[in-house]
C-alpha cells in the first residue's frame, strides 16, 4: 500500500495491517517535537506528554488517574521515577509506619486530589476495599 508521509509528503510503502503515518523515524521524531496531533496512537502519546507536565514544588498531578504524586526517592515503595502517591504518605505519617503494598486507601468524598486525613480510609487489602464499594452501591439503589 502506498501512503504519503504527513511531514515530508514523500510516498512510501506500508503493509495494510501497519498503521504507519510517517516514512521514517526522522519524520516521526519531527512530529513529536512539533506536536503534530493525528488520529490514533500518536495523539495519545501527545496527550500524555502534555497532561503530565504540570509540576509544582515536587508535586505532580497524573491526568489519567487524578492522584497527586510527590517526589521522594528515599521512600521504600517509590516508583521507578522516584514518586509516591501523596495520600499514601499522609496515611503513613498519621500511622507512624510505612504502608504495606497490599494496603489500599479509599478517598471518602471520591476526590483523589483531596488528601486530608479526614478524607482517607485505610483497608487491609483490595478485596475489603472492593466489598466496601459494593456495599455503598447497594445502599444508593
Amino acid at each position: 500500500m502506498i501512503k504519503k508521509c504527513l511531514i515530508c509528503k514523500e510516498e512510501y510503502f506500508s503493509y495494510p495491517a501497519k498503521d504507519r503515518k510517517f516514512c521514517s523515524k526522522k519524520c516521526w521524531k519531527i512530529s513529536i517535537k512539533g506536536r503534530i496531533v493525528n488520529k490514533g496512537h500518536l495523539s495519545n502519546i501527545h496527550k500524555k506528554r502534555i497532561g503530565i507536565s504540570n509540576r509544582r514544588n515536587g508535586r505532580k498531578i497524573i491526568s489519567n488517574y487524578g492522584y497527586i504524586l510527590v517526589k521522594n526517592r528515599d521512600h521504600p515503595y517509590c516508583d521507578s521515577r522516584g514518586y509516591v502517591r501523596e495520600h499514601r504518605l499522609v496515611m503513613e505519617k498519621h500511622l507512624g509506619r510505612y504502608l504495606y503494598t497490599k494496603e489500599k486507601i479509599h478517598h471518602i468524598n471520591e476526590n483523589k486530589s483531596d488528601n486530608r486525613i479526614e478524607n482517607l480510609k485505610l483497608f487491609n487489602d483490595l478485596a475489603s476495599h472492593v466489598s466496601f464499594h459494593h456495599s455503598i452501591k447497594k445502599l444508593t439503589f
